[in-house]
């Protein structure tokens, strides 16, 4: 019985090995890449109830990054926030403002909201002030400019008060951004009183 020859070609097997060798590397960095995109998507912030943040007109990105640190919003060296803040160009694009973060909020989104300077609205209540002083008190209370800001609007734009300041402020419950300037504050005030009284004139004449 005749014994047949098997010729093997050892370089087409070295070939086939390096092939599957370069397919595995592929499907390793691809796989790689899935998990840091899934790392930088879906990764959320760390504090558990809601968080008031504010940035100050003079914090930079690393002030920022700190205040974050300290609330427990992100931990310390967090590599999402440093990665997407350098992509979405956040470092030079800080903005003042008061935010609400909340809970296991994605860090994504908060930068842009952040980067976008997409704030929460404050509340700001106002009662009967019998003062100039006591308004600006009520009107600046949950804002960043301070009572003598609104106060040297109020005698920049000419009011003469007790009279004509107070009727141009309805008691009621606004809103308005922390960042709002005295100005824009005092013509808000000064637009929905002109309506108040706009519709209450509308309602006597309809009535008479």
């Amino acid at each position: 019985m005749k014994i047949k020859k098997i010729n093997i070609d050892f370089n087409k097997i070295r070939q086939d090995k390096k092939k599957m060798y370069v397919l595995i590397a592929i499907c390793a960095v691809i796989l790689l890449f899935i998990i840091f995109l899934l790392t930088i998507f879906f990764t959320h912030t760390s504090n558990s109830k809601e968080v008031e943040f504010f940035i100050r007109p003079k914090d930079n990105y690393s002030v920022v990054r700190d205040k974050l640190i300290k609330e427990k919003v992100i931990k310390s060296h967090s590599f999402t926030f440093n990665v997407l803040s350098k992509v979405l160009s956040y470092k030079s694009c800080v903005k003042e403002g008061r935010y609400v973060i909340k809970p296991h909020t994605s860090i994504l989104r908060m930068i842009y909201r952040l980067r976008n300077g997409n704030q929460t609205p404050v509340k700001i209540v106002i009662t009967n002030a019998r003062s100039v002083d006591d308004l600006a008190k009520e009107v600046t209370k949950n804002l960043m400019m301070s009572k003598e800001d609104f106060i040297n609007e109020v005698n920049k734009q000419g009011y003469t008060y007790p009279t004509e300041l107070f009727f141009s402020v309805v008691p009621d419950t606004y809103q308005a951004y922390w960042t709002i300037t005295p100005k824009k504050m005092l013509n808000k005030l000064k637009e929905a009183s002109d309506k108040f009284w706009q519709d209450k004139q509308e309602t006597l004449q309809k009535s008479g």
